[in-house]
């Protein structure tokens, strides 16, 4: 027995339960329009006091919670009303599924703390939901560990949350965030603790995500976000951080991601870890976009045909000096081989560089190097994205630089160590801006099966510069 299968013998004259549920229950009333045929589900639902707070005799309404003991207490509260529809279940989230495509509403008040992976909790209720349903989430406000002194914090996994954190987590799986509000201030222990209410509408269940490490400065999801919205197609595109790309593949299909784009330090990862890859991606051996199809997880290279188109505005482009030897250096060379671009490939050190001597690329390390005459210089490393680093030596960089007409670097959306030292010696300079949208659009063709024209291009540079 745990101590809720206890507690529930009282659980109903206890005066702070009563006012935490009366206040979110008024408060989802005033949002929300509970219609006569919704389906609802309470999770963690306690004796009951959201379920039979939002409902009547009409409704359908199923509870779930892992204590044996409230279960009970609510089924015999429902037998007492007659509430014929009205039943609890014991459930455990951790184990279990929740039955897909089924609920216009879930409620779950005061039983998230008790969840260690709220990721997992917020996936399986936009699964139980149908596409226009509601989630309603009450719980702590992040405090201090003191809420549930009196029973040692005995199966708390959260001292509450930090709601705007929360609100972006319940948002990346497809939910827009209708109201997000303090409803009710408990207190206890000589303390205030407030609790918040987030009502969020599921939108769609269609997502594509855009895994990497770093991913929080990505522009992707607004630049695909305003292409799908420009041809109406039902999907989001969001972020996701990953931290281990050997995961990527499980994490793809564990999200039900109908697509997504792979930035750095995954790249290679994603091609090694795809059921099936496509195109030149076999020769680079890196791939940058994941799509569903037949059930298998198939990946392709747009980063190549991205780095052309974007390079064109230099006008004719002969003779390049690549930075790195990571998944976009070799997507860059191989692109840049197959347009007989000579291109030379330069790493601090010698054990990258297997690749591109195989594929009779011209390389060169650090200590081998030699200045010579390029044309463009091209940073094709993270150096600069989120430091003040330069992508190779100066005493290397700036005598090449002195004699190249243009600078180019992957990295997007500021002017990069790099990419100063090359404007200081008058290059023409670019960022890696025009590279993602070309990527970006050839990935969106891909996400859609559809052919991207002008004006879905256009609404995608006007999203990614907003």
């Amino acid at each position: 027995m745990n101590r809720f299968d206890e507690a529930a013998k009282s659980w109903d004259s206890k005066p702070s339960s009563v006012a935490i549920a009366k206040a979110c229950v008024e408060n989802i009333n005033e949002i929300i329009d509970v219609k006569d045929d919704f389906k609802i589900l309470d999770y963690g639902c306690g004796t009951g006091l959201i379920a039979f707070g939002l409902s009547n005799a009409k409704h359908n309404v199923l509870g779930m919670d892992y204590s044996k003991g409230m279960v009970e207490k609510f089924n015999e509260k429902a037998k007492e009303l007659n509430y014929e529809n009205v039943k609890a279940i014991q459930h455990n989230i951790n184990e279990e599924n929740l039955p897909k495509n089924e609920f216009d509403l879930i409620a779950t008040s005061m039983t998230l703390h008790h969840i260690l992976d709220t990721n997992m909790f917020v996936r399986k209720c936009k699964e139980a939901l149908k596409v226009g349903g509601y989630l309603c989430i009450n719980d702590l406000v992040s405090e201090d560990g003191t809420f549930h002194k009196k029973h040692n914090n005995d199966g708390v996994e959260h001292f509450g949350f930090d709601v705007k954190e929360l609100c972006e987590k319940i948002y990346n799986h497809g939910f827009e965030i209708i109201e997000s509000k303090v409803v009710h201030t408990d207190y206890r222990n000589e303390k205030d603790y407030p609790i918040f209410q987030i009502i969020a509408k599921l939108t769609t269940k269609n997502l594509i995500a855009i895994f990497g490490n770093p991913v929080a400065h990505s522009k992707s999801p607004q630049m695909q976000n305003a292409g799908l919205k420009h041809i109406n197609f039902d999907a989001k595109y969001i972020k996701h951080h990953l931290e281990n790309g050997e995961t990527i593949k499980d994490v793809f299909n564990q999200n039900e991601y109908i697509g997504a784009n792979i930035t750095v330090p995954h790249k290679e990862h994603a091609y090694a870890n795809a059921d099936i890859v496509e195109g030149l991606a076999n020769k680079i051996k890196a791939v940058n976009t994941f799509i569903k199809k037949d059930n298998k997880v198939v990946a392709y290279n747009t980063d190549a045909p991205g780095f052309i188109k974007a390079i064109e505005s230099f006008g004719d482009v002969k003779n390049v000096l690549l930075l790195g030897a990571g998944g976009t250096a070799k997507a860059i060379s191989l692109a840049l081989q197959e347009n007989n671009i000579n291109v030379t490939v330069l790493n601090r050190s010698e054990g990258k560089l297997e690749f591109f001597k195989n594929e009779n690329i011209e390389c060169s390390t650090w200590d081998s190097f030699k200045v010579q005459y390029f044309d463009l210089v091209v940073n094709s490393t993270s150096a600069g994205l989120k430091d003040e680093y330069l992508p190779a030596p100066i005493e290397i960089l700036e005598p090449v630089l002195k004699k190249v007409s243009f600078a180019f670097d992957c990295v997007y959306g500021k002017i990069t160590p790099f990419l100063a030292l090359a404007k200081q010696n008058n290059c023409e300079i670019k960022d890696g801006e025009d590279m993602l949208l070309y990527q970006g659009v050839l990935a969106f063709e891909l996400f859609t099966d559809t052919k991207a024209d002008e004006a879905v291009v256009e609404a995608m540079r006007k999203g990614l510069k907003n």
